[in-house]
């Protein structure tokens, strides 16, 4: 063998598995980095698409809460007596009856009469009950 003055000009030896699994350690490492970003991204995304339909579903709601406002609103307008009295005017074209028009029919003497309220009324409106001409 040869005497080698100095340890730096001795030849290296080679074990047969030392480099290779530094290599297949960086490439592991690499492949993990490469597969943790592409998750990444896709929870990015299906956190974006989440948020997006949060923020349609909410917009919805507002919506249907407008809505709804105005529904109560027109109901609580519908059920005001003038409301109903101005619309069969103006959009029905009825009339109020005068005194003529209406016949005042008592039903409990109809009964003991033995006639039927439709027999005993007359003229064109008929409105049965105490306060009917009112």
């Amino acid at each position: 063998m040869y005497a080698y003055a100095n340890a730096r000009q001795m030849p290296r030896e080679r074990h047969g598995g030392a480099e290779p699994l530094g290599r297949a350690l960086r490439m592991a490492i690499v492949g993990l980095s490469l597969v943790g970003v592409f998750i990444f991204i896709s929870n990015t995304a299906i956190i974006s698409s989440q948020a997006k339909e949060i923020y349609e579903t909410m917009v919805h709601v507002s919506d249907l809460e407008t809505e709804f406002r105005n529904l109560q609103i027109e109901y609580s307008t519908r059920q005001d007596l003038e409301w109903i009295q101005r619309q069969a005017i103006e959009r029905l074209g009825m009339i109020r009856p005068d005194e003529t028009q209406i016949r005042v029919v008592n039903i409990p003497d109809i009964i003991a009469a033995g006639e039927s309220p439709q027999s005993a009324a007359t003229g064109n409106v008929e409105l049965v009950g105490e306060g009917a001409g009112t």
